[in-house]
């Protein structure tokens, strides 16, 4: 059976990379960006603060590509009784390096929201959030002029938070009209403001901010991701093939050679994995970030780690003991990410390794129901469909009934033994005049087959028994 932990993601409004594919998203969209922004390079919907508690933790993640940039994040309570304050910001790797706002704005245009501008890249950010009381949060990033959220702020972008900028003060006139109509096709006579470029959300677009639209203007393409994380790292693990009853009990008579891969999985979350550590059975441990030892294949990524084990590799884990020895043994997994969101104490896995095959059974037994005659232990029956029974097996294993009516291989049907080792079957076609030889073969859960039985010899006597019901009906008559 497979574990894995569940992992809330983050959505994100289309931008010129994903815009094809989450159209509808963006539509669905609009009242997010309504009250927060007019269009979100980025947001995370899916964290929360506890007060009294720590504060959530977002990452601002750099692609290799990405410009720097000025940026505001814009903080919503969404339930509960949450007042966010602004948040603090450091380098991810040198926490000691903190971001200095450019502007931060407390109460945004009357509401709870919070909000801050700052300048970053291409060094990724760690961002607290907290305030007070308790509840959901929606947070939104933005960069200052980017009316699109493609981020890119174009020449285009730029003139039309100049144009804000003036018809926030009241200035141009019919001149200024013309150039922006004839330059750029903005019809200076209708309201330009944007959301995107009014850093201190009090619905214009004053100087500094403009500032602000300039600095953004003509630079490389800002690839950010705004990451909110609050789920540890989840592990998806089974043994490598899985024989038997069952393919997903993870209890298995295979793989044949001992260097061959037995268990394999992989490690994800949404975030940079920073530990991860597995136990087998509360003893031994293997450091999947910092490994001691080779195991049989181990790739780690910043969000992903791919493992296997041999059972060469289990030997070695368990002190020089096999794991092939027909018990239950637990690998534990303990994981935590950069934003320290761990699943300790850990999530099991259980599985079984069994080469042993089950003893061979006893022979098969007619039930004395089915057993008709002078006497229901002489094996002679007149039943058309009579019951075998067997007993002995091992718990969950599947047991199956043959007869040599057309050959040594004849199935008669399967049951499963009970817990009493139990286990019956009927024919679903009548049996054939005369001896016939009964065995029985068992396999277990890992797939290991027994020997067949002893033979059961049963004589079935249809036609005399009809004869004598004639003769004793005519009689009656």
């Amino acid at each position: 059976m497979k574990n894995a932990a569940q992992k809330t993601k983050k959505t994100k409004p289309a931008t010129k990379k994903n815009r094809g594919a989450k159209a509808s998203l963006q539509m669905e969209s609009l009242e997010i960006r309504d009250l927060l922004v007019g269009n979100a390079l980025d947001f995370v919907d899916n964290l929360s603060v506890t007060t009294p508690g720590p504060p959530a933790i977002m990452t601002l993640d750099f692609e290799p590509t990405s410009g720097p940039g000025i940026f505001g994040i814009r903080i919503e309570g969404k339930s509960g009784d949450f007042d966010p304050s602004s948040p603090f910001m450091y380098h991810k790797d040198t926490p000691t390096t903190h971001i200095t706002p450019l502007k931060t704005v407390e109460n945004v245009g009357g509401t709870t929201d919070s909000l801050i501008i700052f300048e970053a890249g291409p060094a990724d950010l760690t961002i607290e959030v907290g305030g007070t009381g308790s509840g959901d949060f929606l947070a939104s990033l933005f960069v200052v002029g980017d009316d699109d959220g493609d981020g890119v702020v174009t020449e285009d972008e730029k003139m039309k938070m100049v144009a804000a900028e003036l018809q926030g003060r009241g200035a141009g006139n019919f001149n200024t009209a013309e150039y922006f109509r004839l330059v750029y096709g903005i019809n200076f006579n209708e309201d330009q403001y944007d959301a995107n470029g009014d850093a201190d959300g009090n619905g214009k677009i004053d100087a500094y901010e403009l500032g602000y639209v300039t600095t953004n203007t003509g630079g490389p393409a800002i690839d950010v991701d705004l990451i909110g994380d609050n789920n540890p790292p989840a592990v998806d693990v089974a043994v490598t093939i899985d024989t038997g009853l069952s393919i997903t009990d993870n209890i298995t008579n295979l793989p044949t050679t001992t260097s061959d891969s037995a268990i394999e999985g992989t490690i994800t979350d949404f975030s940079k994995i920073t530990s991860a550590v597995v136990t087998l059975d509360g003893n031994a441990s293997y450091d999947f970030i910092a490994p001691a030892s080779k195991i049989d294949s181990l790739d780690v990524f910043d969000s992903k780690i791919e493992f296997s084990f041999s059972l060469d590799d289990l030997f070695a884990l368990n002190g020089n003991v096999s794991v092939v020895d027909g018990n239950s043994h637990t690998l534990t997994f303990v994981m935590v990410d950069e934003l320290t969101n761990t699943n300790s104490p850990g999530i099991d896995f259980n599985f079984t390794f069994d080469k042993s095959a089950p003893a061979t059974p006893g022979a098969p037994d007619l039930d004395a129901g089915s057993d008709a005659g002078i006497s229901d232990t002489d094996n002679i029956t007149n039943v058309l469909l009579p019951l075998f029974t067997s007993s002995g097996h091992e718990v969950g294993s599947k047991v199956e009934f043959f007869s040599d009516l057309v050959g040594p291989n004849s199935s008669l049907g399967t049951d499963i033994a009970d817990a009493s080792g139990n286990v019956s079957v009927t024919p679903t076609t009548q049996l054939a005049e005369g001896p016939i030889n009964i065995t029985v073969q068992e396999t277990d859960i890992a797939g290991n087959v027994s020997s067949k039985s002893s033979n059961l010899v049963i004589t079935t006597d249809f036609l005399n028994s009809q004869i004598r019901q004639s003769k004793q009906q005519r009689s009656v008559d």
